[in-house]
């Protein structure tokens, strides 16, 4: 597996990626994450503009997307953290709308690779009901730091690996 920006050619077959994430999060009772087809095109199309879309490929076929970016302060809602805090002031890698098809393990691996881009400093959210994707936050070393709000208010889980 690689990863490797993504491209607006990419588009149709990461769409059907984030509607098999969508179901497979539905079949395990998360009924309130990405509804209403979240994410859109549009959004994509941002992140392929702004340069921070990837994908995980395979022999020529995508098994996973995701926004990734790093910086300090980089992720306007992680700057108030209710419930706890984060461990330092320092640089993050942060991990948006990451999706994957299923029995790959490339979520997993997508994961690993922003550690490493991030000098072992990452941060990521997920919806309250995402129980799948807080089980794998925990088996992958992140612990639980608080809760952050969007922009529109919804709060959103808080995690953080970051490597001493």
């Amino acid at each position: 597996m690689r990863i490797r920006k993504l491209k607006t050619e990419d588009l149709e077959d990461v769409l059907v990626i984030y509607e098999g994430a969508r179901s497979f999060m539905r079949s395990i009772g998360n009924m309130n994450q990405w509804n209403n087809g979240w994410p859109p095109r549009e959004v994509l199309e941002e992140d392929i503009r702004l340069g921070q879309g990837y994908v995980c490929e395979e022999d020529g076929e995508i098994l996973a997307v995701f926004a990734y970016w790093y910086g300090k302060d980089c992720e306007p809602s992680y700057r108030t953290i209710y419930e706890g805090s984060w461990k330092n002031d320092e640089p993050y890698g942060v991990i948006h709308r990451i999706a994957a098809r299923s029995g790959h393990k490339a979520g997993r691996f997508c994961m690993k690779w922003a550690m490493k881009e991030s000098d072992g400093h990452l941060r990521m959210d997920t919806h309250l009901d995402n129980v799948a994707m807080r089980h794998v936050f925990e088996t992958m070393g992140f612990e639980r730091r608080g809760v952050i709000y969007l922009d529109n208010g919804h709060p959103r889980e808080a995690y953080e690996y970051c490597r001493e």
